[in-house]
């Protein structure tokens, strides 16, 4: 292990050292082996890094659900008390979030003497850290330290401590942790292991803990995959859930004969790996995809255990607001990614990832004339269609590879031209209601592209979001242009809050809404100008459209329906 760097900071520069560090693991290799065997053979990951805060003192953090978040505590942080519970007849203290170990020495300070300090950390790189800062040699021998790292929490977590404390910075980003630690003692149900991460994770979670089902967290951004692999053997999960499918632990999970099941939600601009269908990872694995066509592109892959499984939302999370957004009663409204900026970044990744194939050149020239063309028209006249078979028989036709290599791996050129072509979509419908009162929520890109005033700024999460969706103006919503067959995440989202919506048309949601009962559906701008018209003439009927759907989701389309599928 190299102990002068751990995840790109300099131990001796951020104040600890490797001596230091040595002394901690040999101490804790005589009270917790297994943990110092683990800490000494970890691989450390790319996320903790050092960056100064506004006061410009440098400070350990790591990016959270795309934003920076700052994990080591200033002096004037540490001044305030951590939040905690205390409880009557419990013994010891349990810390939730070791970080780079600040807040646990403040504790043991404080400590009785005949009391022990538990802490649990599931980022091993963390730990190191605040061992090459901080000698707990003494409170280790003493029994008045005891570390958890990742999985220990399972079977070691504590039962009773007398005050839980929460970790200021960390432990609000774990709330599946008092869940799974407040039922541990009385669990009688196989455990059930997630992939941590952004959309539906927490929702799944939620409705596992509703079912009675223990659930434990794996943050794949902290772990190497040997990392990854031994927190999965040792939680031993009945079954491991993803959003989206990720191919490498579909080889875990066949390695571990432990079910796989991931749900699939966003496109990938990788290509699908090809397996023998009766290989261990294959056999293992039962991906669910919100894509049907998937579920053939998959099987002829070697991934024949796939299923349709569409979108979902939880009603804990979107529901009818108390106080709507009275002020759009009368607008058409779009909340989505105007994707411009996206676009660009996707098209300058393809064309670097070209830049040296000379032989192809005047080729590849040729595929962005088409694709800039094609780009220029659906703007001028959007109309539904796919475009990723029209961009896969241009790249055909100019005998194009399927694929190019990039930073991340290989990516589908499809892909990477696709965005271009969705942004262009979403702006050209948007465009086309210029007579209509818009009220537009999204990143600043829309600014430059729509309507002065019809650009609202950001939609915001949780109430504030709700709120719009709950708004008795006309909801719309425009599918990326490269899956126009699927019922969006927004048409859930919206009937959730019962809003009146007109989604795109697809075949699929004629068999999830009763199409003019449940919501609207257009195809063409003609027909949403329709829609939109009709619509504002009669508000009577945008209510009882947006009652009626927002009954239909609650009966068959929330998450705790779709964990059927999941958990079968």
């Amino acid at each position: 292990m190299n102990m002068q760097s751990v995840a790109n900071i300099d131990v001796e520069m951020e104040g600890g050292s490797a001596a230091r560090l040595r002394q901690n693991l040999e101490v804790l290799g005589g009270v917790q082996p297994d943990l110092a065997a683990r800490l000494g053979q970890a691989g450390f990951h790319e996320n903790l890094q050092v960056r100064e805060d506004e006061k410009g003192t440098r400070r350990v953090g790591r990016p959270f659900r795309r934003r920076w978040l700052a994990i080591e505590e200033t002096e004037e942080e540490l001044s305030r008390p951590a939040p905690f519970v205390q409880r009557q007849g419990g013994a010891g203290w349990f810390l939730l979030g070791l970080g780079t170990g600040e807040r646990a020495r403040a504790l043991l300070s404080e400590l009785p003497d005949d009391e022990t300090l538990t802490v649990w950390e599931p980022d091993p790189a963390l730990m190191l850290l605040a061992l090459s800062r901080w000698n707990v040699s003494g409170e280790l021998m003493a029994g008045r330290l005891r570390l958890l790292l990742g999985s220990d929490l399972v079977g070691q977590g504590p039962h009773n401590p007398a005050r839980w404390i929460h970790h200021p910075k960390l432990a609000p980003t774990w709330p599946w942790v008092v869940r799974l630690v407040a039922e541990e003692p009385q669990r009688d149900r196989p455990l059930v292991a997630i992939m941590e991460g952004e959309l539906l994770v927490e929702d799944l979670s939620l409705a596992l803990h509703g079912q009675g089902r223990p659930v434990y967290h794996v943050d794949a951004t902290v772990l190497t995959r040997d990392q990854i692999a031994d927190e999965l053997g040792r939680l031993a999960p009945e079954r491991i859930l993803s959003i989206n499918f990720q191919p490498e632990l579909a080889h875990i999970a066949g390695e571990l004969e432990i079910p796989y099941v991931p749900w699939e939600i966003d496109p990938s601009a990788s290509t699908i790996p090809v397996i023998a269908a009766d290989s261990p990872a294959a056999q293992w694995t039962r991906i669910r995809t919100w894509r049907r066509r998937r579920v053939t592109e998959l099987a002829n892959r070697g991934w024949p255990r796939a299923k349709w499984l569409p979108l979902a939302v939880s009603p804990r999370h979107r529901q009818s607001a108390p106080s709507p957004r009275e002020d759009l009663r009368d607008h058409v409204i779009f909340v989505g990614s105007c994707m411009a900026s996206q676009g660009r970044v996707l098209w300058a990744m393809l064309e670097d990832a070209v830049a040296s194939d000379w032989g192809r050149a005047s080729a590849w020239r040729a595929f962005g004339a088409a694709v800039t063309e094609l780009e220029s028209r659906i703007l001028d006249a959007p109309t539904v269609f796919d475009p990723l078979a029209v961009l896969d028989a241009l790249r055909k036709q100019f005998e194009l590879p399927e694929a190019v290599p990039t930073p991340h791996g290989e990516a589908l050129v499809a892909i990477l031209a696709g965005e271009r072509l969705a942004s262009a979509k979403r702006i050209g419908v948007l465009r086309a209601l210029g007579e209509f009162e818009l009220a537009v929520f999204g990143e600043e890109d829309w600014a430059q592209v729509l309507p002065a005033g019809a650009y609202r700024g950001w939609a915001g999460h949780g109430s504030a979001l709700n709120a719009i969706y709950s708004a008795p103006g006309i909801h719309i919503d425009v599918n990326r242009i490269y899956q126009p067959d699927i019922v969006t995440l927004r048409t859930f989202e919206i009937t959730a809050c019962g809003g009146f919506l007109v989604a795109e048309e697809t075949d699929e949601i004629h068999e999830l809404f009763d199409v003019g009962r449940e919501l609207a559906t257009w195809k063409t701008t003609g027909q949403l100008i329709e829609r939109v018209r009709e619509a504002l003439e009669n508000p009577e009927l945008r209510r009882a459209v947006g009652d009626a759907g927002k009954h239909r989701l609650l009966r068959d389309h929330t998450v705790e329906r779709r964990l059927q599928s999941l958990m079968d």
